[in-house]
């Protein structure tokens, strides 16, 4: 597990921050009540006082991979290397590579991602 100094001060001002500075979607603003997260590996992440948490989703519901896995974030430099992002309109190598990947294994006619 990654080290982390615990520090529950931080902790408490990034929430704060966060409740007045960040729009969370799907919420109502008054009631989120967000945890500080200080770091995460694997399937666990923690707070700023140490508490480790199993997280069920890895963050992403749809994309459960877990937290720091050294494949995926050499994936993600590589990637960064070639191009970081790019919008919408535009076409990329492996946006294009993506989309086809999901085609061939996606049932029925359905040959489209978004």
């Amino acid at each position: 597990m990654a080290v982390t100094e615990a520090n529950p001060n931080l902790g408490a001002d990034i929430v704060a921050d966060a409740k007045e500075y960040v729009l969370y979607s799907w919420s109502t603003q008054d009631a989120i009540s967000p945890i500080a997260v200080a770091g995460a590996e694997g399937r666990y992440f923690w707070d700023y006082e140490d508490k480790r948490y199993l997280d069920f989703a890895s963050q992403l519901v749809n994309v459960n991979i877990g937290h720091g896995h050294p494949k995926i974030i050499a994936a993600i430099k590589e990637q960064a290397d070639k191009l970081a992002t790019i919008g919408p309109p535009m076409a990329s190598e492996s946006r294009s590579r993506l989309g086809r990947l999901l085609a061939e294994v996606t049932p029925g006619d359905l040959c489209m991602s978004f």
